[in-house]
C-alpha cells in the first residue's frame, strides 16, 4: 500500500493517497513514513492544520530532519497566522543548521522573517539563498523587495541588474530600475 501511495503523491494525485495513507495508519499507527507522506499530501491540498499536526508527531522521532521540519514550517507559514510566525522561523533555523546547503530553505526562511516583518533578518537569509543559487531569479527578486523595503535603492538596484544579466528582457526588473532611477539612485 505504501509504494501505491507513493505513486499517487509522484503523480501529484493526493487525494487518492491520502485515502490509503490513512488506511496504512489505521494498521499502524507508527508508520513514519506514512505519517509524514500523509502530513505531506495535506500540505499539498492545502490542510494545513492536518499537517502540521502529523509533522509535529513525526518531528518527535524524528527531529533532526531537515525535510520535515522544512514542511512543518512550511505548514505553520501557509496557515498565515502572525502570532504563531516564529514557530515556523524556528523550525526554518533549524533545518538550515542541519542543511545549510539548501537554497530554498534560506528562501523559505526569508520569507518567513519578511511575514514576521523582521526584514533585515529575511535580507540575510535571502542573500544566503542567492549565495547558493546565483541564477534564481525568484530568490533575487525576494533580496531586491526586501532590500527597497528598508530604501537599500542602490542595493536593489544591483540585485535587479543581476536579474538582467541572468534575464535580459525581464521587463519587471527593467521596471524597477527605472523606477530606481527615477528617484535618483
Amino acid at each position: 500500500m505504501m509504494r501505491q501511495a507513493e505513486t499517487l503523491l509522484a503523480r501529484k494525485e493526493y487525494d487518492e493517497a491520502i485515502k490509503i495513507l490513512i488506511k496504512v495508519l489505521a494498521f499502524d499507527e507508527d508508520n513514519l513514513s506514512a505519517s509524514s507522506h500523509l502530513a505531506y499530501a495535506f500540505l499539498q491540498t492545502g490542510e494545513f492544520r492536518k499537517a502540521e499536526n502529523l509533522f509535529k508527531k513525526v518531528i518527535e522521532k524524528k527531529p533532526k530532519d531537515p525535510g520535515i521540519l522544512t514542511n512543518y514550517a512550511l505548514s505553520i507559514f501557509e496557515q498565515k497566522n502572525e502570532s504563531r510566525i516564529q514557530d515556523s522561523i524556528n523550525a526554518l533555523k533549524l533545518a538550515t543548521e542541519i542543511d545549510s546547503n539548501n537554497a530554498h530553505r534560506y528562501s523559505n526562511l526569508g520569507q518567513s522573517y519578511f511575514f514576521a516583518g523582521d526584514i533585515p533578518s529575511a535580507i540575510l537569509a535571502f542573500e544566503q539563498a542567492v549565495r547558493l543559487q546565483p541564477k534564481n531569479i525568484e530568490f533575487q527578486f525576494f533580496l531586491a523587495d526586501s532590500l527597497l523595503l528598508l530604501d537599500k535603492y542602490t542595493e536593489a538596484k544591483t540585485v535587479f541588474s543581476r536579474i538582467l544579466d541572468i534575464s535580459p528582457l525581464n521587463k519587471d526588473a527593467q521596471e524597477e530600475i527605472k523606477n530606481i532611477e527615477k528617484m535618483g539612485y
